[in-house]
Order: structure tokens, then sequence, then C-alpha cells
């Protein structure tokens, strides 16, 4: 079987609250949401740091199975959840080697998750989960395209996965399609990114070369548009090592000389007098310096969620990261970026 990575640590305890006590504010990891699931007779709070996702488990009735854990253990940990490419295949093999499953086949969890199973008497007292994420087959019966195997983890429209089976053909319309359609957003966010126009517009170029000659190699793990923006953070990275090196701290006023290679900031005319337009690029100024005051994976998530608009999913696809990675880099940047604009806005 194919084990893609571990899903979450979970952790059963009699009360919540008391146990964020010790996980969120003295082990500092970020609480993303607790959420009640009747179904199992619990709630369950997420909590993530440094890519660890742990769910920590408070039982809701009095004979589930929490609680049953609860009562007899105190509490402690629960189960550990393995994410598998292919969970009909994982359970086969299991099947195969006499190993038992609490329920006889997978069943779905939540959100849209497949889950299942093993039995402690099978793993040596360890429950163990194994998740899948739901997946669409690029082609009927699953073999992808041109039998290679190729399918969608993110669910995609009959359009995008046409136009994938058009671009993995070599088809140029294609290509210059998906340039039209992404190529001002891609450069938007490297513009944020990289604070400079030139270097903006060269990276974008790059992305779009490295889409053109790794296409066949997409494998429909993410949407088209977020495996375009990891193409492009990825080729940022050499840059971003430069700036680590050379931290940028200098203050630019509105009307200062610009640096070669830095573009002008442009603002709309809705009708604002002059003072306000002012303003407007003050605070737009003020922005773009701030984001390029913290560090370049706080500023590429903020970036991506309140710039570009990306939903968690997407931001993580782009980032190459869980969404509970995402959603505390976003938590962290947006502190960052107020306690940066309040420095220097006074």
């Amino acid at each position: 079987m194919k084990i893609t990575g571990l899903g979450h640590i979970a952790i059963a305890v009699p009360a919540i609250q008391e146990a964020l006590k010790l996980y969120q504010k003295t082990l500092g990891f970020h609480l993303e949401g607790i959420e009640e699931v009747p179904s199992e007779g619990m709630k369950a709070a997420m909590l993530e740091k440094g890519g660890i996702t742990l769910e920590v488990m408070e039982p809701t009735t009095p004979d589930g199975h929490i609680a049953r854990f609860v009562a007899k253990r105190g509490g402690g940990l629960h189960h550990v959840a393995l994410i598998v490419e292919d969970i009909d295949q994982a359970v086969k093999e299991c099947h195969e080697q006499g190993l038992q499953f609490i329920e006889p086949a997978p069943r779905p969890g939540i959100h849209g998750k497949r889950i299942a199973f093993l039995h402690p008497k099978s793993t040596g007292g360890v429950l163990i989960e194994f998740q899948q994420s739901p997946h669409l087959p690029l082609s009927p019966g699953g073999r992808g395209l041109g039998g290679g195997g190729t399918f969608f983890i993110f669910p995609v429209s009959t359009e995008e996965t046409q136009w994938v089976v058009r671009l993995k053909a070599g088809d140029e319309q294609a290509f210059e399609e998906l340039v039209q359609r992404y190529q001002d957003h891609i450069f938007s966010t490297l513009f944020h990114w990289l604070g400079n126009e030139e270097e903006a517009k060269d990276v974008t170029q790059e992305t779009f070369v490295r889409a053109w000659t790794s296409v066949k190699g997409f494998r429909g793990e993410s949407s088209l548009r977020g495996w375009l923006f990891a193409i492009a953070r990825n080729a940022c990275k050499n840059t971003f090592r430069s700036w680590a090196r050379k931290h940028r701290s200098s203050t630019q006023s509105i009307d200062a000389e610009l640096m070669d290679g830095e573009a002008p900031l442009q603002i709309a005319d809705r009708g604002l007098s002059s003072l306000e337009k002012l303003e407007e690029a003050e605070r737009a100024r003020l922005v773009r310096q701030g984001l390029q005051d913290i560090e370049p994976d706080f500023r590429v998530v903020v970036t991506c969620c309140d710039m570009e608009g990306m939903s968690y999913e997407e931001a993580a696809e782009a980032c190459e990261c869980p969404v509970g990675t995402v959603r505390s880099r976003l938590h962290r940047g947006r502190a960052l970026m107020k306690k940066r604009l309040e420095v220097l806005l006074t």
C-alpha cells in the first residue's frame, strides 16, 4: 500500500478546555476549531503546529466509544491516522496479511474522507486509522490519462479535466488559454511576494515555461490553479534565500524615486481627490513594505488567502503544505502584518 503522510494524532480527554491549557498555551499548538461530531458521540478540537495535526476528542454522550475509553483509561492516546492513496487497496492488503478491522469495509468520515480502523488486536494494541481524501479519476475506470494512472485528488470540473487532457497532448492552444487565464493572477501574486516588477515578470515567465515542460507529469493531486501557484512558489525559492541574507529594511516615501525594476504604485481612478489618492498610495506602499518585512512562508500564505482570495485548500496546494499549516501561518502572518503596520503607521 502507499502511505502518503500522517493525517493526525488523536488524543481522548475528559474536557477539551482543560487539555487546551497544555496543547495550545504551553506547547504552542494553533487551535483551528472545535467541531461537534454527533454520530461519534464526541466533539473534537483540531490543533496544528509545524505540520503536525492533533485531534483532541471529548465525549459528548455517556455511551459513546470515546466516553468508554475515557472512563476506562482516564484519557490518553486514542489512535493514529495515516493517509493512504487507495484505501480499498490498503484494506485488501491488510486482510491478506490476516489483519482485522473494526468494521467490515471503509466508511465515510468527516470532510468527505473515507476511513477504516485496524483493530488494536492486530496491531499490538495501537488503534490505526486509514483515511483517503475524495478523488475523481481523469478517465473511466480509473486508468488516468493514456493509462498512466493519473487521478484528481482535488475535485475538479469536467472542463478542467478536458483541459488537462489537451495540455498533456501538447495542445499549444490549450497552453495559450492557460497563460491567458492565469498570467495576471500569477504576476500579481509574485509581485506581492517579491516586491519587484521585473523579478515578478521574470518568475512569471519561468513559471509558465516550467508548466509547459512538466505538464505531462501533472498527476492531478491539485487543481491546475494550485499546481501553477506551486510552480511559481518553487521558482521564488532562490530569491527568498537571497533575501534571507540581504533583508530589505529601507523605507520609501510616496514621492521618492523608484529603484531600478520597481513598479510604480497603480491607483485606480475612482473619483478620489488628489489628497485621497496620495493617502491610498501610501497605504498600498505600507502594506507592500509590511509584506516584505515578514518571513517568506507567512508572506506567501497572506498573499494567497488575503490578496488572491484563495481558499485554505487552494493555498495549501500552492504552498505544498497541509491545510492546518496554511491556517496557522495565515494566523501568524496576519498578526505579524498587524504588528508591523502599527509600527509603520506611527
